[in-house]
């Protein structure tokens, strides 16, 4: 399953475990919205580009949050050379808003 859907899954399962105020629960639900909407905005990518995306992913955070860096470490050290145009803006397009998101949480 997408890492969204479980993450707002996950959101969920907190408000029905505890006894938790209401305010922490709206925080989770929140929470659990906002993961089912981006999942819902992100396109469609299949299993091999969900392994791309996954990779920058994992290089963004292992790089400082550094989306240069990420990407850089991504075509040098996995793919370079291996991925037709359509498919690497696919994934990117899908990695900036990912990497958007993260900016802004933080």
């Amino acid at each position: 399953m997408n890492e969204l859907l479980d993450a707002a899954i996950e959101e969920i399962g907190r408000v029905l475990i505890g006894n938790k105020d209401r305010n922490t629960e709206r925080v989770y639900l929140k929470n659990a919205i906002r993961h089912i909407r981006e999942y819902g905005s992100q396109p469609q990518l299949d299993k091999r580009q969900l392994k791309m995306l996954h990779d920058l992913r994992a290089n963004y955070r292992c790089h400082n949050n550094s989306a240069e860096w990420a990407i850089y470490n991504f075509l040098v050290e996995d793919e370079f050379g291996k991925i037709q145009n359509n498919d690497l803006f696919e994934v990117l397009d899908a990695f900036k808003k990912w990497a958007q998101e993260q900016e802004g949480s933080m």
